[in-house]
């Protein structure tokens, strides 16, 4: 707790000494998908009611089920036209959106983006160890970027974090689906039982936390691990396992919890994008 306390407070010790812009905007970057979602149709909860928050929001839609490389021009047109000049942007991201923004200003920003923050929720910027298991299956172009080793290859994932002007704040679900328990490293024997194995039901900690190696699966303290430059755990649902991968609840998101891990990241996004 008292961890978190203190992240907070750096939190909005950054937010305090952001620089003044003539507009902000809060872009929301979904993640995998079967083609480009309508509208804001990806962030849509069970209850009727939309997981998304900030100041003038925008959905940046790409087509979900494609490369990363193939579908990142469409993200780089969103940065292109809210966070240049005297605008700039607040960016959530869910599972392989995160990958986007990560690949997008890695390989496309001479500093010409006005990037107050990031916040991820569910990244799969590390990968899935589900992608390394059943990207063969399923055939989604998208599923063959996701393998850990894939994308960790992909780009410099220490960019990200160097050329914005506040951190990169990750939020940790921790469903511990029995379903997909034995894909994630951790899990050892009790793989099949709740508890095992450190992970949202998509992606493992050690790549939704942010870590440069795939070798720390367990705790909220992560201790031992190494971020990728200038990112910060800032919420890891570690112990009670509220909040899972989704964004609007359904499996393989806990049950009972609206928004999923993204509700996390709205609420972030309500206290401090304005």
């Amino acid at each position: 707790m008292k961890k978190l306390v203190s992240l907070i407070a750096v939190a909005v010790a950054l937010l305090v000494a952001m620089p003044a812009y003539a507009t902000n905007y809060t872009l929301w970057i979904h993640g995998r998908h079967s083609g480009t979602p309508s509208g804001w149709s990806y962030w849509q909860s069970d209850n009727g009611s939309y997981v998304v928050a900030g100041t003038n929001v925008v959905a940046v839609n790409y087509d979900g089920y494609q490369h990363i490389a193939t579908t990142n021009p469409i993200i780089v047109s969103a940065l292109d036209t809210y966070c240049t000049g005297s605008n700039a942007c607040y960016v959530a991201c869910h599972s392989a959106g995160c990958s986007q923004i990560g690949y997008a200003i890695d390989w496309h920003q001479p500093m010409r983006w006005n990037i107050m923050w990031v916040a991820t929720g569910g990244s799969a910027a590390g990968g899935s160890e589900l992608a390394n298991a059943g990207s063969w299956m399923t055939g989604n172009p998208i599923d063959s970027d996701l393998q850990v080793g894939t994308m960790r290859g992909m780009y410099n994932h220490d960019t990200i974090g160097n050329l914005i002007w506040g951190y990169v704040y990750t939020y940790v679900g921790g469903d511990y689906a029995v379903a997909t328990n034995c894909f994630f490293p951790g899990s050892g024997w009790a793989c099949f039982k709740s508890g095992g194995g450190g992970n949202d039901s998509v992606v493992a900690f050690h790549s939704s936390g942010h870590f440069r190696n795939s070798g720390n699966y367990g705790s909220g303290s992560f201790s031992g691990g190494s971020f990728w430059n200038y990112s910060i755990s800032n919420f890891v649902d570690s112990t009670n396992g509220n909040y899972g991968h989704c964004v609007s609840g359904s499996y393989p998101c806990q049950e009972g919890n609206w928004g999923g891990i993204m509700g996390a990241v709205s609420g972030e996004m309500r206290a401090y994008a304005n």
